[in-house]
């Protein structure tokens, strides 16, 4: 692999460790949000950094673990599961592959 893509390969890695973490804690989002209010509220922009902060950080962590322990497979396998075309893929490959 060259240089120049290596390097770009391993920024999307990492975004996308992040992007992954960060859509595993929608719900607890919104609870982080109420404290980001309250802390806004009350005029406390060192708490509001160092939440933001902590977020991300956990939402790279829960990404790379995603990925670490492959629940993405199991993710994939469930989305493909449900999906028509793998439905109708692995009808057509059962059908079509002769048994031993």
């Amino acid at each position: 692999m060259k240089k120049s893509v290596k390097w770009k390969y391993k920024l999307l890695l990492h975004k996308k460790y992040f992007d992954t973490g960060f859509s595993q804690l929608h719900y607890l989002r919104y609870i982080v949000m109420l404290f980001g209010l309250d802390a806004a509220i009350k005029a406390k922009m060192e708490q509001i950094v160092v939440g933001v902060i902590a977020y991300a950080i956990l939402c790279y962590v829960v990404g790379w673990c995603w990925f670490k322990y492959e629940w993405i497979l199991a993710e994939t396998e469930v989305s493909n599961h449900f999906n028509l075309l793998s439905r109708e893929l692995r009808n057509y490959m059962k059908n079509k592959v002769p048994k031993p």
